[in-house]
């Protein structure tokens, strides 16, 4: 059995965890437009996009299972957790959803304007975020709501016990969301128990208290390429029989991405700590701060990566720059590394710093 997360020590393997998680996440939103153009794009291409994005949807449920590994292990009063959340969460949220409203408006003209973004922004972001990728907050803010009662449950329970959560979670969510997709009989409102992503907190939580033989995690790396061919496959067999897009499989609620997050954690936490770099080394130093940017890199990527479809930096990349095979991880790393070092610059500025931390 694991220890619990200590104060004073340094999780490099999170920081990997959380680096290769935005990473997929910018490989997702720079493939998609390809997947989008199914009907347009040839069988080639189009696989490629839906390979690269297939393999890439373990990204935010890893980001729900670190937070879950963090959070639920830690020991501290109510009012200490939601001053922390707000200071590292709800202001983050409320300055970059302000931020996209302004941008949209400016460069992708969206028709907002200055005082009329003033007079919305409440009713903008409470009915939704203000940009696409910025759901995530909306999701955390749920689970947050509920994090000090799970931290009371799993300080006493047993790990049959957090299983039986886990498996109550999969049953009233996520296997009832496959037999709708696949049936004409709508049955959520009737048995959504325990519903949205916090489950994946528990997993997070749930898989540190186990150790795993060399012999596991090479079946757990195979398992995982073979649900996301798998992935790959369904998706683009369903979309011919149904003559429409399918992308169900793509779900971060879907059983094939829950299982595929599972040992995607399970392995890189394993390797991670098999390979722990030397502290105060330059490894250690650059895993550390690709850990920390990350969450300021998933925030902005996004502008970035439309400026560089747009032409905004004097020129265009995007998936049709050349051979989707080479020119989606190249967007990605471009994305990436432009992202990476505006973040790295804008956490130097002290009022700054809180909203890119």
């Amino acid at each position: 059995m694991q220890d619990k997360p200590q104060e004073d020590e340094h999780y490099y393997w999170i920081d990997l965890l959380r680096f290769l998680s935005v990473l997929l996440v910018i490989v997702i939103h720079v493939s998609t437009p390809l997947v989008n153009n199914w009907r347009e794009a040839s069988f080639g291409d189009f696989m490629v996009g839906n390979i690269y994005d297939s393999f890439s949807r373990v990204s935010v449920p890893v980001f729900f299972m670190v937070s879950g590994y963090l959070l639920l292990s830690k020991q501290e009063s109510v009012i200490d957790f939601y001053q922390k959340r707000i200071k590292k969460i709800l202001i983050p949220f409320v300055a970059w959803s302000v931020l996209y409203l302004l941008w949209e408006g400016y460069y992708l003209g969206g028709g907002y304007s200055f005082l009329g973004i003033i007079k919305s922004i409440i009713y903008e972001i409470l009915t939704g975020p203000t940009f696409v990728h910025l759901w995530f907050f909306y999701a955390l803010l749920g689970i947050y709501a509920l994090v000090p009662i799970l931290r009371l449950f799993v300080s006493v329970a047993k790990k049959n016990e957090l299983w039986y959560l886990v498996v109550v979670w999969i049953f009233s969510g996520p296997l009832v969301s496959l037999f709708e997709k696949f049936s004409n009989i709508d049955i959520a409102d009737k048995f959504g128990l325990i519903a949205g992503y916090f489950g994946y907190f528990v997993l997070g939580y749930l898989f540190s208290k186990y150790d795993y033989s060399r012999k596991q995690i090479i079946i757990f790396s195979l398992f995982y390429l073979i649900l996301g061919a798998g992935t790959a496959i369904g998706t683009w067999y369903f979309s011919v029989e149904k003559e429409r897009l399918f992308l169900y499989f793509y779900d971060y609620l879907s059983i094939n991405i829950i299982v595929m997050s599972a040992l995607f954690f399970i392995v890189v936490q394993h390797w991670g700590k098999k390979k722990l770099p030397v502290a105060n080394s330059r490894k250690a130093f650059l895993l550390k701060k690709l850990g920390e940017t990350s969450f300021g890199v998933y925030l902005l990527h996004e502008m970035v990566r439309i400026s560089l479809q747009r032409g905004y930096f004097g020129f265009e990349l995007t998936y049709k720059t050349g051979n989707p095979l080479y020119s989606i991880p190249i967007t990605v790393l471009v994305v990436y590394l432009l992202s990476f070092f505006a973040i790295f610059l804008l956490r130097k500025i002290p009022f700054l710093r809180s909203i890119v931390w």
